[in-house]
Order: C-alpha cells, then sequence, then structure tokens
C-alpha cells in the first residue's frame, strides 16, 4: 500500500487534523443507481461520485488471524429506508468496494478493497448488519485445513 505525504504524516503525529473516511460503494444489476455512502457528518465529492452522508461502521479484520475466512463486518443505522429497500430488492449478491480517504484529498483512494460481496444481511428499526466477503470464497475450499497424503494418510 503506498500512501499519500499527507497520509503518512497523518498515522505517524501523534495528533493530527486529518479525517480518515471510508468509502462505500453498493452496486447490483438489478438497481437501476449504485448507492454510494460515506460515514461521515456530510457528503463527500471523491473521484466525481457523491458520497451520501449515512451512520455506518466498517469493521476490517485483522492482520495475521487465520481462524477461517477473513470478513468486514458492516453495520448501519437504518436511517434510510431508501436503502433498506434497495438491499432488500436484490437478488444475488451485491457488490461492495470499499476505499480510505483523507477528507482533505477526496480524490486519492488508500486502500481500495474491490469486488466484495454483500451476500447476507439482517436488518430490524433500527441496525442494518452484515458480512462482506471476497467474491474469490465461493470458491475456496470449505475448509481451513487442506487434507494432503502427507498430514491425513489414512484418507489415502
Amino acid at each position: 500500500m503506498t500512501l499519500t505525504p499527507v497520509a503518512r504524516q497523518s498515522i505517524d503525529a501523534s495528533e493530527t487534523a486529518e479525517v480518515w473516511l471510508v468509502l462505500v460503494d453498493l452496486s447490483h444489476p438489478d438497481w437501476t443507481e449504485d448507492i454510494h455512502l460515506v460515514h461521515n457528518t456530510e457528503p463527500i465529492v471523491s473521484n466525481g461520485i457523491t458520497y451520501q452522508p449515512y451512520p455506518l461502521s466498517i469493521v476490517f479484520p485483522e492482520r495475521g488471524t487465520e481462524d477461517g475466512i477473513p470478513f468486514v463486518g458492516f453495520a448501519a443505522d437504518n436511517a434510510s429506508l431508501d436503502v433498506l429497500s434497495e438491499l432488500r430488492s436484490a437478488q444475488g449478491p451485491i457488490t461492495v468496494d470499499l476505499c480510505h480517504i483523507i477528507a482533505s484529498d477526496p480524490d486519492t483512494r488508500i486502500s481500495p478493497l474491490i469486488g466484495l460481496e454483500f451476500r447476507v444481511f439482517a436488518y430490524d428499526v433500527q441496525t442494518i448488519s452484515g458480512q462482506i466477503v471476497a467474491s474469490s470464497v465461493r470458491e475456496a475450499a470449505a475448509s481451513a485445513i487442506e487434507l494432503t497424503p502427507s498430514r491425513f494418510p489414512a484418507l489415502f
């Protein structure tokens, strides 16, 4: 991951005025328009796209954990029936792109995660929550253990 000098300085500083934000792009073939959200109190324009403020939380997986398949946790206040109705109308997985930006330089995307899938979500009157996984998970083995002749000779 390459960081801009401003991003590197804000990470290394004990205090900074820079604000880091996560941009969320949700898309589905059945939708007429993609959904663009940002965890902020005001809209952000990044690369010509206006991201609407939305009370959401994105929890990225910790590095170095090997407990099964990593996923990104997603939670959002159910503040807009528009977003919920779009999520409910989708048949099949919803494509998700995530990236970090610095509010003072919104056109520079930092560590983008492209082509993830939002497959399972739950909602109530207060919260929409779910897990976002890499689309290659569908092709992954069902077990975290690789069955090889050297590890399990009785199976072969």
